[in-house]
């Protein structure tokens, strides 16, 4: 590796650690139980993560025609303000706030991978992307090991601290980015007038992409698996799964907080065996865990399975990243890098719209156990699509280290 892709590799890395200071994760249903009931939370959700996903598309072909670098630190800028703003309180202002964050990570979420990608040129055939992306997980597991229990327990100084801190942090992540610039052959002086004619046919080209065999197999899975895992981890499940356990704010700031540690370990041990990973198997273990882990939440548990559960949950989320950044960028081509990987995330983000209201509603009436037993079937479809449709069993020597 170069010194400048050292330093663009450092850079990345300190970017996602400040985005990763999330230090609501543990509390921000609390904070929102202030204002309103949990069916008005998963509408406020629907409605505010409809918004981030009808941004998240256009914002992938906006980066790769006026430009990756600009279009992400606008969005550092909406979420910042998205999320540190929550704190004044009150419903609408909540609802406002929360699709600003959205659209602000919407903007970031197909620009700042295709960028880094392209700025640092790492041979296709080395691992070198891998590991940069697995050394950010690690860095964002490192950022959630202090910022949730830090908040869990500022939650309880004030209960509006921990989202102007979230915001002040966010708003840090610009200064590792500040300096990038585009490629010059990603700076094409086009008329705004031309780029937006053109929106449509880039947008199409993304999702044509996903209609092709190398990458149609994974679209099932992307919508079931990661989709579960992202309404799990960003959204309300993890929190009303928490609740259902019985943790209280501190006791689960400290679960999550203790989860992120044990993904540092988690992925060093990938990193081991990093040479005998398959991606069937990787694949199949995650739908499994995902799966097994909404049957189980289903019964009355022991503290320890219960525990056991939400860190499970949240370690697949963090592996499975790697997985869907590699996959998204290796069936792409340079042109239309954020496009895709926009339209990948859109996949993953679709299902918590329509899952957001259903979740809050369903658990207010008593009767998630709908919810728990019916989406892990939907999984166990999605991953017997992939088995029968993959061709070859090819390995995916996932290479984590420093």
């Amino acid at each position: 590796m170069t010194d400048e892709q050292k330093r663009l590799s450092q850079r990345y890395i300190i970017y996602c650690f400040l985005l990763s200071f999330f230090m609501v994760e543990a509390i921000w249903l609390y904070f929102y139980r202030l204002y309103m009931n949990d069916a008005q939370i998963g509408l406020l959700d629907a409605v505010a993560f409809s918004v981030g996903l009808l941004v998240e598309v256009p914002s992938g072909a906006l980066a790769d025609k006026i430009g990756r670098a600009r279009t992400m630190k606008i969005g550092v800028v909406l979420a910042s303000a998205g999320i540190g703003l929550q704190a004044l309180g009150g419903f609408w202002l909540i609802l406002i706030m929360q699709a600003m964050l959205m659209a602000g990570f919407a903007l970031m979420s197909g620009a700042d991978e295709a960028l880094f990608f392209e700025k640092l040129k790492f041979s296709r055939d080395s691992t070198q992307w891998r590991q940069l992306i697995m050394r950010s997980v690690q860095a964002m597991a490192i950022a959630g090991f202090v910022a949730i229990p830090l908040g869990s327990w500022l939650y309880g100084v004030s209960p509006q601290l921990p989202f102007i801190l979230c915001g002040l942090f966010f708003l840090l992540a610009l200064i590792p980015i500040w300096h990038l610039q585009d490629e010059k052959s990603s700076k094409q002086k086009v008329k705004l007038i031309t780029s937006f004619r053109d929106y449509g046919k880039d947008i199409a080209s993304g999702f044509r992409a996903f209609a092709q065999l190398k990458l149609r197999l994974y679209v099932p899975l992307i919508l079931t698996v990661w989709g579960s895992l992202y309404v799990f981890n960003w959204g309300l499940l993890k929190m009303i799964l928490m609740d259902r356990f019985g943790f209280s704010e501190t006791f689960g700031g400290i679960v999550l907080g203790s989860a992120s540690l044990l993904m540092l370990i988690a992925l060093q041990l990938v990193h081991k065996y990093s040479n005998k990973l398959h991606e069937k198997h990787v694949l199949s273990v995650l739908s499994l865990v995902v799966a097994s882990s909404f049957i189980l939440s289903v019964l009355h548990l022991p503290l320890g399975i219960s525990v056991a559960i939400i860190i499970s949950l949240y370690l697949a989320d963090g592996i499975s990243r790697p997985f869907l950044s590699e996959i998204l960028h290796n069936h792409t081509t340079d042109r239309q890098r954020a496009t895709v990987v926009s339209v990948g995330n859109f996949f993953k983000e679709a299902p918590y719209v329509i899952l957001a209201p259903l979740i809050g509603w369903l658990n207010t009436i008593g009767r998630l156990d709908i919810f728990l037993l019916i989406w892990p079937v939907l999984i166990v479809l999605a991953w017997s699509y992939y088995f029968v449709k993959k061709k070859h069993d090819e390995v995916v020597t996932v290479d984590f280290a420093a």
